[in-house]
């Protein structure tokens, strides 16, 4: 059922209140009235409705002027004009001017629903659109992402230098503005930052995860964990290997949202962390035990 919201402005107390109260309801609408031209762009500004049902003869600000603000302030609000009969020329001129639709007054209920829906319909259409060319976008840049840094993983490299990768992919990707790799110590329960991007002060750090209620939990759990400091939102993956929580990585966004194919996104490099994670150690672990064996004699 609709749940777009209709601006009626209209200087009639009697055609908006009808128009608000009765038949817009009826059509599962919600709708607010304004009774000037003036009233409606302010109304207009701060509700940002999904269509705006406009008187196009007023005193003051008529109707052609109340769209010609609204387009000048970057407000492309679908409208529909309602006229009086015999000013069909000037309702062609607003047509020109980008308006979906107009009605001859006196009107139907039916015909208002109809232009309504028709006006509706096409603005659903074009959100949906957006919408797929959005997500395609966000799927190619993730494809991109993800090949880069297998690539790089590729390379007879260090593990710093393909968690670098990583990490970047990851802001970058994300349309983040930070991020960081960190390696869990089990016994000291601290994690030692391995590599940061756009993150200096965090270069080298040890966090206690015993210290904060939210790395903890992701730790505990091996589930994403979300929370929000002066920095922006962080987004906080653990690192897992063979069921065990080896580390984490954490992006930061000063937007409230990460973009929708983020998560699948950081889902899948934070696999590539956790392998390089894990073989950095058993690499240490393989050199610190050659260098106690000492040479072969």
């Amino acid at each position: 059922m609709p749940t777009e919201h209709v601006l009626i402005i209209d200087d009639s107390i009697a055609i908006a209140s009808l128009l608000a109260n009765e038949i817009l309801p009826m059509g599962g609408y919600r709708a607010t009235a304004a009774l000037s031209g003036e009233e409606g762009l302010e109304v207009a500004r701060e509700i940002h409705p999904d269509l705006i049902l406009c008187d196009l003869e007023m005193p003051g600000i008529d109707g052609l002027d109340v769209l010609k603000s609204l387009q000048s302030e970057g407000l492309n609000i679908p409208a529909i004009m309602m006229t009086a009969f015999g000013s069909e020329a000037v309702a062609a001129r607003a047509l020109r001017m980008g308006v979906k639709d107009y009605i001859i007054k006196p009107f139907s209920t039916d015909e208002i629903l109809a232009a309504v829906e028709r006006a509706l319909t096409e603005s659903r259409l074009r959100r949906q659109v957006g919408q797929m060319q959005a997500s395609l976008d966000g799927q190619r840049r993730m494809l991109v992402v993800i090949k880069a840094v297998s690539r790089e993983a590729e390379k007879d490299q260090g593990p710093e230098d393909i968690l670098s990768r990583v990490i970047m992919g990851a802001v970058y990707g994300g349309k983040a503005d930070g991020g960081l790799v960190a390696r869990m110590d089990p016994r000291s329960r601290q994690l030692h930052v391995e590599v940061t991007a756009n993150l200096p002060a965090w270069d080298g750090k040890l966090i206690n995860v015993e210290s904060s209620a939210v790395l903890s939990n992701a730790i505990k759990t091996g589930k994403v964990v979300r929370s929000k400091s002066n920095d922006g939102l962080w987004t906080h993956i653990p690192l897992v290997r063979r069921e065990r929580v080896i580390g984490l990585m954490s992006v930061v966004s000063k937007r409230d949202t990460h973009p929708p194919f983020a998560d699948h996104l950081f889902s899948v490099l934070a696999g590539y962390a956790a392998y390089v994670v894990e073989n950095g150690v058993l690499r240490s672990i393989l050199a610190a035990a050659a260098g106690q064996e000492g040479p072969a004699g």
